[in-house]
C-alpha cells in the first residue's frame, strides 16, 4: 500500500512539475514574441534558431516510459505554443 502511495505521490509531482514547465514556456514564448514586436496576434514563421532561443529540454534517457512520455509532452508544448 506505501509503494501505491509514493507512486501517486511521484506521479502528482511530475505532473505539477509538467505544469509549471509549461506555464514558464507560455511565458518565455510571449516575453520573446514581445520583444521582436509581434503584437497583432497574427501567426508567425519561426525557425530553428527561434526554438533553440527558448532552451528546449534535453533528454538522456529513462528507464521510466511515463518520464519519456513527460518529456515530448512537454516539448510539444514548447513547439506549438505560439
Amino acid at each position: 500500500m506505501q509503494m501505491m502511495a509514493q507512486f501517486f505521490a511521484s506521479m502528482m509531482e511530475s505532473q505539477q512539475q509538467q505544469a509549471e514547465f509549461m506555464r514558464e514556456v507560455a511565458r518565455q514564448n510571449l516575453a520573446t514574441r514581445n520583444a521582436r514586436g509581434h503584437h497583432d496576434g497574427a501567426p508567425q514563421n519561426s525557425s530553428y534558431s527561434d526554438f533553440l532561443a527558448t532552451r528546449p529540454p534535453t533528454f538522456s534517457s529513462t528507464t521510466e516510459p511515463m518520464e519519456a512520455e513527460n518529456f515530448l509532452r512537454m516539448l510539444r508544448v514548447q513547439i506549438w505554443t505560439p
